[in-house]
């Protein structure tokens, strides 16, 4: 029987509410509550009901819960819009040139600004403000983002437009990206390789096939390339919802509860360090992908955006140790950690071969080997297809070999001496040179995969989000400096080499003197029409020596890709062996979504009171 009296019946609300809630907003529970066996996943601060334990410890059928599953859909579109928002584009980047430029700047899509970086940024805060703030809405909000910059790059008419939406699409995949932070906090530890394999593996459609997708696309729909970025659209209002009603972590009250002092949430979040860290590596990013391209590397612009952008980073460095007080964006404490910084920069050194692949590979194809539309998006997807074997195969092997640090050293030398290997290759050797990528590749893949699994464990699980964050910020910051150096070096021996091949072969085979320029602008376009005297046999000659030049140029740069295998091995005779982690605890569980509407409804009978 209901009570008349309004007094009773919001008494009766306050304590049930209290009764419901308090586990997670208790503030003096004491630490010696938690059990022995949660100690290896205990921070000090989290509320109890939100540890995972082990899979005894976990609700019955947690694993089969339409909240644990769809967390898990999620994931795999995420992962998949991620690849639909880049490994596609980057593979038609002259295509989309033809259809909304010519612009110069068309490379952004793939590289610097649109990508790339602003993954590198959101890496960080994704993963250090997660840690202390909650992830659910980053992630609602990391794949929201993605979705807007997929609209506007679906629509774009013109190269500025596309560069724009891609940079949102970027930010969107530094979450995306990120899906190793839930993976490591739902699942055991022990399975934490396999289960990041599975996701990439979900993906599977797009990042082995998407250049042959997406050039079947253009070949067969009006929109053409336009339906990467509308198939984005469709997958990431899924995965938003997804998250939304799937993906219940544990939140910003259960993450601090057994804190002896309730600290709001923004005196946590690092704001000048925030500024500093993007701010500073835009700037010195934007004026490293200039370099030698928009304009030279002595110019006063790239002078001045490097310089620049590295004074920031220095800045940043100082606050973090003097300045930022009980929260810094990125502890410096982490780079003593010798084992964590020796895995990522070996993980970092894969990313700049793959990521320079992605770019370069395409390329050698369509001028050295193929001339087919078809045939080239084949055999491009040979590098995100072989890096996708490599992460399968680490998911099943790397917990029974145990190991770790010789295998990624095995791992990192391999793809070192493959990579350096495809300098012996040639116009004439098509096989060979598909062997040594795809060889490269796999081991790329794999050491990739081991340090996401690994780099973690160098630090509290606490630290989770972070740790991979940096993780994903390092590879991505090299692998663009890596692309840029590439790019540099290439184009600086085509400067070089087209002259040196070009003019004597087809000199000698009649072409004129006063005809040469003419040539050589012609063949940069692949249209010989307007060139005075052409013959097909100089055609023949001008074709054959071009792909020389290019030859030679490609020698150079995979000879570079070794210095940077050199810094990998080295990095990694620091990584751990961290057999002992592969245990059966799991960091951390989901809660129901009502919990929220607690917390909410807890905080309007304190401010009542």
């Amino acid at each position: 029987m209901l009570s008349t009296d309004p007094n009773k019946d919001k008494a009766a609300t306050e304590l049930t509410v209290h009764n419901e809630i308090q586990p997670v907003l208790d503030t003096h529970v004491n630490k010696d509550y938690v059990p022995d066996e949660y100690r290896e996943i205990d921070n000090g601060d989290i509320a109890v009901d939100a540890l995972g334990g082990t899979v005894h410890d976990l609700p019955k059928g947690y694993y089969r819960s339409k909240n644990f599953i769809g967390t898990l859909i999620a994931l795999c579109l995420a992962l998949t819009s991620c690849y639909f928002g880049f490994v596609m584009p980057a593979n038609v980047l002259g295509i989309i040139n033809e259809d909304i430029g010519p612009n110069p700047n068309y490379v952004w899509v793939s590289m610097i600004v649109s990508w790339n970086l602003t993954q590198a940024v959101a890496f960080v805060l994704v993963g250090r403000l997660s840690d202390l703030l909650g992830r659910r809405w980053f992630f609602i909000g990391g794949n929201a983002i993605g979705l807007i910059g997929s609209i506007i790059a679906c629509t774009a008419h013109n190269i500025p437009v596309l560069i724009i939406g891609t940079a949102l699409i970027g930010i969107g995949a530094g979450v995306q990206l990120s899906f190793g932070i839930v993976i490591g906090e739902l699942i055991p530890n022990k399975y934490r390789g396999l289960g990041i394999s599975c996701i990439f593996v979900s993906a599977l459609p797009t990042t082995a096939f998407g250049p042959v997708i997406i050039r079947a696309i253009i070949d067969n729909t009006k929109a053409g390339w336009r339906w990467s970025y509308y198939i984005n659209v469709i997958i990431l209002a899924i995965t938003v919802a997804l998250f939304y009603f799937c993906y219940h972590p544990p939140t910003y009250e259960q993450l601090h509860a057994r804190s002896t002092r309730r600290v709001p949430w923004w005196k946590m979040v690092d704001f000048l360090g925030i500024i500093l860290f993007t701010g500073g590596l835009l700037v010195f990013l934007l004026g490293l992908s200039w370099g030698g391209s928009v304009y030279p590397w002595k110019s006063g612009h790239v002078i001045g955006f490097l310089v620049g952008g590295a004074a920031m980073l220095i800045l940043l460095v100082v606050w973090e140790i003097w300045g930022a007080g009980e929260y810094p964006l990125i502890p410096m404490k982490f780079f003593k950690n010798r084992q964590y910084i020796g895995t990522i920069l070996t993980a970092a050194v894969g990313s700049m071969v793959y990521y320079s692949l992605l770019v370069l590979w395409p390329m050698q194809i369509s001028v050295l080997y193929e001339t087919d539309s078809m045939a080239i998006g084949w055999k491009s997807c040979i590098v995100s297809a072989a890096s996708l074997l490599g992460q399968g195969l680490c998911g099943v092997l790397v917990r029974v070999l145990g190991r770790h640090k010789l295998q990624m050293m095995v791992g990192i030398s391999t793809l070192t001496a493959f990579t350096g290997a495809m300098a012996a290759t040639t116009p004439f050797t098509p096989h060979m040179a598909v062997a040594f990528i795809f060889l490269a590749s796999v081991f790329l893949g794999y050491v990739e995969n081991v340090a996401l699994t690994i780099g973690p464990f160098c630090l509290d699980p606490g630290d989770l989000g972070l740790a991979l964050g940096l993780l994903g910020a390092t590879r991505s910051t090299l692998a663009t400096t890596a692309q840029a150096i590439f790019v540099t070096i290439l184009n600086n021996k085509l400067i070089v080499n087209i002259p040196k091949y070009v003019i004597p072969a087809v000199t000698n085979a009649g072409l004129p003197q006063s005809s040469v320029d003419a040539l050589l602008a012609g063949l940069s376009v692949g249209n010989f029409t307007a060139v005075p005297d052409i013959t097909p046999t100089i055609v023949m000659a001008a074709v054959a020596s071009n792909k020389e030049a290019y030859s030679q140029s490609f020698k150079i740069v995979y000879l570079a890709a070794i210095a940077f295998g050199g810094c990998g091995i080295l990095a990694a005779l620091n990584a751990p062996n961290s057999e002992s982690k592969f245990t059966d605890i799991i960091p951390r569980k989901m809660h129901d979504k009502n919990l929220d509407n607690k917390v909410a409804q807890s905080k309007v009978v304190d401010t009542e009171n």
